[in-house]
């Protein structure tokens, strides 16, 4: 699949819009770029990173549970 990245003019957004939305969504993602998109994909991105040179940490599952524990405690009352 690819990516393309458009610059519309606001006289052609809305039918171009009414156009991709008519095309199956296996086929095409409208893809709505926001800022928190765009901070969501750069820590994904940097999180990716670590996994693939193994610099990631990991916990087990017991850790994980632990740490929900702690959390939801904190914050019962």
């Amino acid at each position: 699949m690819h990516t393309l990245k458009l610059h519309i003019s606001d006289t052609v957004y809305e039918k171009l819009l009414w156009l991709l939305r008519k095309l199956d969504k296996t086929e095409v993602e409208i893809i709505h770029e926001d800022s928190m998109y765009n901070s969501n994909k750069t820590y994904l991105t940097k999180e990716l990173d670590a996994l693939i040179v193994h610099e990631s940490e990991f916990i087990s599952i017991e850790e994980l549970q632990h740490s929900i524990n702690s959390t939801i405690s904190k914050y019962e009352d």
